[in-house]
């Protein structure tokens, strides 16, 4: 699991981006602290006006943002995939 300081890291990595983001959660993700990590991420993106990242948590995906039902795990969520074609559309293809 990753720890506290690892998400300390992934703070300090963020406010020093240059280029917009997504950081996107499964609210069922074992792997990583989905509550620390947006809490920390919350705070170093409030100090900053300026930037340009999206956070996203979405209900009942996992780490691979496959729905969960029960002790299933099934098809990637489609709102999940929705989202990064809108994004990609928006921040990334826009000046193409």
């Amino acid at each position: 699991m990753v720890q506290a300081r690892d998400e300390l890291r992934l703070g300090g990595s963020i406010a020093g981006a240059a280029s917009a983001g997504a950081v996107l959660f499964g609210d069922r993700d074992r792997l990583i602290p989905v509550q620390v990590s947006v809490t920390v991420l919350q705070g170093v993106l409030g100090q900053d006006a300026h930037h340009d990242f999206t956070i996203r948590e979405f209900a009942n995906d996992d780490h691979e943002m496959r729905v969960v039902v029960g002790e299933t795990r099934g098809e990637i969520d489609p709102d999940y995939l929705r989202t990064m074609r809108e994004w990609l559309a928006t921040h990334v293809l826009k000046g193409r």
